[in-house]
């Protein structure tokens, strides 16, 4: 937690990801593995950290810039 509030602190996306973590994922990947090949399309697509929300409700990930169409 102290990584955490110090990367949002400083601002610093890159810590922020690399501390990031739900101990619920693998236990839910395990049952829906077409999680994974949508987290991994995110990852492949640039973002620095994808995962799921909370229980596993909606996966959502983490760029370093935002992207505009």
């Amino acid at each position: 937690i102290k990584n955490i509030i110090y990367a949002l602190e400083k601002k610093d996306v890159r810590l922020l990801t690399q501390n990031m973590f739900n101990d619920f994922e693998s236990v839910a990947f395990s049952y829906y593995p077409d999680l994974i090949k949508i987290r991994k399309n995110f990852l492949d697509g640039g973002a620095l950290y994808s995962g799921l929300c909370g229980s596993g409700s909606a996966i959502f990930s983490i760029r370093e810039k935002i992207i505009q169409n």
